[in-house]
């Protein structure tokens, strides 16, 4: 609406400007020049008004993102958590790779858990659930959408906790271990892979830190994606090509199987 009423004043000016013209109050050029200002003030308080604008939204999203910041974790790590002893180097720093040093992997147990949702506290997810997982065999939960397949999986690492009970890994409760160490030694693969708008390679290493060539080319092999890549998993160039739709409808066919065969050959009996 504030356009037209702009346009209206626009047309009501220009025909008074040119009747002083007809009678010789005002000369042609005086009025073209007088066009070629209205249109460069015009263009410079639009531009303002959208510099305003977007500083105003802009303040706005900032402070948004330092609400995100000022959130206080419910679950964290406590002061005095641990890394089980046998993952531990001689010097007391974390082992880099748990599977080169015949570990006996992971037993996970189940014990009385209670659990329900915190915006849904009204819908009994788990009672008095127990079971025993022993280092090494393949389980897996069968259910109806909702029965808590996936509930289990997120409490196990710890993105929630039991309202009842306690989750033991290796018998130790999971509350007690260094949550940074509980989640890196648990690979998930989803159904449906999640791919960032990136390189072959950024989208491998994303969230690994300090992961050398061989390393990268390694979990290349093992997870069959260099059977996808032209020339290679050694192909630097092929390694930054960005990962379009053809990548993902192929991942969405294969990611399920390929990482199941790589998890069987490389962390047989040694994984969670």
């Amino acid at each position: 609406m504030s356009t037209h009423f702009a346009v209206i004043n626009y047309m009501i000016i220009f025909y008074l400007l040119g009747k002083k013209c007809q009678i010789g109050e005002l000369e042609y050029g005086d009025l073209i020049t007088f066009n070629k200002y209205i249109n460069e003030f015009t263009d410079s308080l639009n531009f303002l008004i959208k510099t305003i604008t977007s500083t105003l939204y802009g303040l706005l999203e900032w402070r948004k993102f330092l609400e995100i910041f000022d959130i206080e974790p419910k679950i964290f790590s406590k002061k005095d958590a641990i890394i089980p002893k046998e993952y531990i180097n001689e010097n007391g720093k974390e082992k880099e790779n748990i599977n080169e040093n015949n570990q006996k992997g992971f037993t996970v147990e189940f014990k009385n858990v209670d659990f329900c949702y915190p915006t849904k506290s009204d819908v009994q997810i788990f009672k008095n659930l127990s079971f025993k997982i022993p280092s090494g065999k393949v389980v897996a939960f069968v259910g109806y959408s909702g029965s808590g397949k996936t509930t289990i999986t997120s409490l196990i690492q710890r993105f929630y906790d039991p309202n009842k009970g306690e989750i033991n890994i290796n018998s130790i409760n999971i509350k007690d271990l260094d949550l940074k160490w509980l989640r890196k030694n648990i690979g998930i693969v989803s159904q449906e892979p999640i791919l960032n708008s990136g390189s072959i390679k950024e989208n491998i290493l994303y969230g690994v830190e300090n992961c050398s060539e061989e390393l990268f080319s390694s979990a290349c092999k093992l997870s069959t994606v260099d059977t996808f890549v032209k020339n290679g998993a050694s192909s630097q160039k092929n390694m930054t090509l960005s990962m379009g739709n053809v990548g993902l409808l192929y991942l969405e066919g294969k990611t399920e199987n390929s990482y199941r065969k790589s998890l069987d050959k490389k962390f047989k009996n040694n994984y969670i």
